[in-house]
């Protein structure tokens, strides 16, 4: 308990720590998030403390914002939760790669939907006349506000389309589901991937079958993470500038914490 006499308040003193909680740290979106935090607050003097892997478990996600603040951080950046953090008053907290949700929490959201419309324009310009898109769980939303843009567009381009549910991102699951999507639909000609790791999978399947790509079969990622350089060809991808939203989150969560 704080006890003094002057000021009414207490002022704590800054640790020069801050937590960093991502979900993959093998998802290089993720990586090149941590990269950007990293590179705005070290000439600062501050330190990451960093929790991954926590997957899209809410639990494991506050259990990892209780474990911090034990730490005496000075704030927390966090991949967005549905997790209720009203409690957590005393500590700045702010989310990334979020939708754009009306309420009290400080978040860094991307124009979901725009991405999401350019993906289907790109497929729909290049000619793709049966399109399957792959999408995360709809409970998330940032997936749900871009599957918005997507069936908007193909809607009024009156494309035929399908969906593909993933349960996450990681590279594990991308090669798991990879073969369903060949197993499960057939006569497509264009994939709008969950994200730049399902895009590359679904490349070297489908070269395996001996596809043309982009001849046979169109493919659009999703990131712009290294992943979409390593194929020939090249990946056409959605860039979600993880560079600025690492830097935007450090940021506000600075000008939070004064």
């Amino acid at each position: 308990m704080c006890q003094t006499r002057q000021p009414e308040r207490c002022i704590k003193k800054s640790s020069k720590l801050i937590g960093l909680i991502i979900p993959d740290l093998n998802n290089p979106f993720y990586s090149q998030i941590v990269t950007s935090v990293e590179n705005k607050l070290r000439p600062l003097k501050y330190q990451l403390i960093m929790i991954f892997d926590t997957g899209g478990d809410d639990a494991r996600y506050k259990e990892s914002v209780d474990t911090l603040i034990q730490n005496n951080i000075d704030g927390i950046i966090s991949s967005a939760f549905e997790a209720d953090l009203s409690a957590y008053t005393e500590t700045p907290i702010v989310l990334f790669d979020s939708g754009h949700v009306n309420d009290s929490l400080t978040r860094i959201a991307s124009d979901n939907y725009r991405g999401g419309e350019l993906a289907a324009m790109a497929l729909v310009s290049s000619g793709a006349k049966k399109i399957i898109i792959q999408h995360g769980p709809l409970s998330l939303p940032p997936i749900r506000e871009r599957l918005e843009g997507i069936l908007h567009y193909l809607n009024q381009s009156q494309v035929v389309y399908e969906l593909q549910s993933v349960r996450d991102f990681t590279l594990v699951t991308a090669k798991e589901e990879t073969p369903k999507l060949f197993k499960d639909f057939s006569d497509f000609d264009g994939v709008l991937a969950a994200n730049d790791m399902y895009a590359l999978e679904i490349m070297r399947k489908a070269q395996q079958a001996h596809l043309s790509v982009p001849g046979d079969l169109q493919i659009i990622g999703y990131d712009n993470s290294i992943f979409s350089q390593m194929s020939q060809p090249t990946i056409t991808t959605i860039d979600q500038q993880a560079d600025l939203i690492g830097k935007s989150a450090a940021e506000t969560l600075l000008k939070k914490d004064q």
